[in-house]
């Protein structure tokens, strides 16, 4: 299991969440809890993460989300022993509140044949911008973004 640091940069409008890693890499259900329980934002605070090149040159996709529930707690263990532990216990939930904004350079561009069309298509991600029956015409096409 990689270790995966984000970056947290405090602006003044939102606080932004920055990952480097491949965004197959991360798993935000497990990351989330760990960011908001080490900034300690509080209910409503609304941040953004973004998913950025290795180089830290290109964006690849951004989405805000805000904390949603603040949960405080006292954890006793060993109550009856002859002396108990209690600790405060912080739990913290965030919900995205707007889609994933990709930008071009992020959606990869493919060209397939397509057998029953007779015809290439450029797709972008999984929607199709470009259709040619030439194949040097839709490589073109593709490598023009």
């Amino acid at each position: 299991m990689p270790i995966i640091r984000p970056e947290i940069f405090t602006t003044p409008d939102y606080p932004i969440v920055s990952f480097r890693e491949e965004q197959e890499k991360i798993n935000l259900a497990e990351e989330l809890p760990k960011i908001l329980q080490a900034q300690g934002w509080g209910l409503g605070t609304v941040f953004t993460i973004q998913y950025i090149n290795h180089e830290r040159t290109n964006l690849i996709k951004l989405a805000r989300f805000v904390v949603c529930a603040e949960n405080v707690f006292v954890q006793t263990s060993n109550p009856d022993g002859p002396s108990p532990m209690t600790k405060t216990v912080e739990a913290r939930k965030a919900v995205q509140i707007e889609p994933w904004f990709y930008t071009n350079s992020s959606l990869k561009r493919t060209v397939k044949w397509n057998i029953g069309d007779k015809v290439h298509e450029v797709y972008e991600g999984d929607k199709i911008i470009f259709k040619s029956k030439d194949k040097e015409e839709a490589e073109k096409y593709r490598d023009a973004a």
